[in-house]
Formats: structure tokens, sequence, C-alpha cells
């Protein structure tokens, strides 16, 4: 979150990275900044809650080589995410970003596929994010959480399954 640039610096000295998954309050410049600096593809995280957040994310289209709209943190959640909070998704109807962009926050096995429903066919739509929805305890991931969250999402995503078809 808002990394500065000798951070950045000496964090790619030690670790290669292939992308930079960014959940600050970086700006569209900074973000333009960083990819300077760095020359690294750049995911940016959104926080959406209403439709004015999608419209919003409009302003890193082009900047950004993916996105991520995550459900907005209410403001007195202690961290920015892994909240398990879910934003209405029938917002994303108006999106009209090119950039690649991918749903994320409070996705779990039981609802990711509803979740790929709502966005199938969108603009640019690309797939989902998950982190916390597959644990089942604070930072410990399960295998049969994720093998049945990957399961759902492919099945959701299959054209056999597409809500026009």
């Amino acid at each position: 979150m808002d990394p500065n640039d000798a951070f950045l610096k000496q964090t790619l000295s030690e670790v290669p990275l292939d992308y930079l998954q960014l959940h600050g309050t970086e700006t569209p410049e900074r973000i333009a900044e960083i990819k300077a600096l760095t020359g690294i593809p750049i995911i940016k995280a959104l926080g959406i809650e209403t439709a004015a957040d999608i419209a919003d994310a409009a302003r890193f289209d082009g900047l950004a080589d993916y996105l991520i709209l995550d459900a907005k943190p209410p403001k007195e959640a202690a961290h920015p995410g892994g909240l398990g909070q879910t934003f209405d998704w029938k917002l994303l109807n108006t999106i009209s970003c090119q950039t690649p962009w991918m749903v994320s926050g409070g996705l779990t096995p039981d609802n990711v596929y509803d979740a790929v429903q709502s966005c199938m066919g969108l603009p640019s739509f690309t797939g989902v994010d998950v982190s916390s929805g597959v644990e089942i305890s604070k930072g410990q991931k399960d295998a049969a959480l994720i093998q049945r969250f990957v399961t759902t999402a492919h099945a959701a995503m299959s054209a056999e399954n597409l809500k026009d078809a």
C-alpha cells in the first residue's frame, strides 16, 4: 500500500516480480510514476461501494495493466481488505474501462458463480481474485476450498453456462 520509491527499489533488488499489485491510495499519476520507475506491469486495486466508484475507475484506464475491483472497506475497518465483504455487482454494468479487470471482495466458493455470471459479457472482464474466501483461518488457505472455488469459477465462465446462451 502506497509504496515509496526507496521501498520499491529495495524490494525489487531482492525479489524479482512479474507484477506489482497496489492496494493503497495511489493516484493515476503515482501509478504512472511507479510504472516508469520499475518497468513492471501494475495491478491496481480499487474499492467499490457506489456507482461513483465505478466511474472513478476510469481514471486508471490505460495506466494500470489490470484493475481489481474490490469491496470498499468500512471507514472503521482496521484492515484494508480480507474482510469477507462483497459489493453490489450490478454496479459493474456501467463500467467502461478497456483495461482488463477482475472482481474481488468477499468471494467464496459459494458466491463466485453468481459473481462471474454478473460480470460475463461486460467490457474487459477477465476473472476473479480471491484470498480470505478460501481460508480456514486467518492466513491459512485450504486446498479443498481453493479447488471448489476454481471449479465453480470455471463452470461459471464456461460458454454453456452463460446467461444469454
